[in-house]
């Protein structure tokens, strides 16, 4: 059974609400060109990331897959950190130590 979990991360409310809005904010038919092409180009570049993900897994190994999964875990800890901190700063501007 195969569950695709890709396609909620890949296209989900944050994906769609901004193309919407890039759409409501576009002026011309030129900026509509311009989103439609770089949704295109953006697929392209999902679709040949999927296609070439068992190649690159093979390419890595055991070990590789697990270091790149440490470091980019570590990426998404101090991401979600910077974001806890601005976000304490923004409710609580005493934390901050001007």
């Amino acid at each position: 059974m195969v569950v695709p979990l890709a396609v909620p991360l890949i296209a989900g409310p944050d994906a769609i609400s901004s193309v919407i809005l890039y759409a409501q904010q576009s002026e011309s038919w030129f900026d509509k060109f311009v989103l439609t092409a770089l949704i295109l180009l953006l697929a392209i570049s999902v679709w040949i990331s999927l296609r070439l993900a068992q190649p690159i897994s093979k390419l890595l190994g055991t070990t590789g897959i697990n270091i790149i999964t440490r470091l980019l875990g570590l990426l998404l800890s101090a991401i979600a950190i910077e974001f806890i901190t601005t976000g304490l700063v923004e409710l609580l501007p005493g934390l901050a130590g001007r």
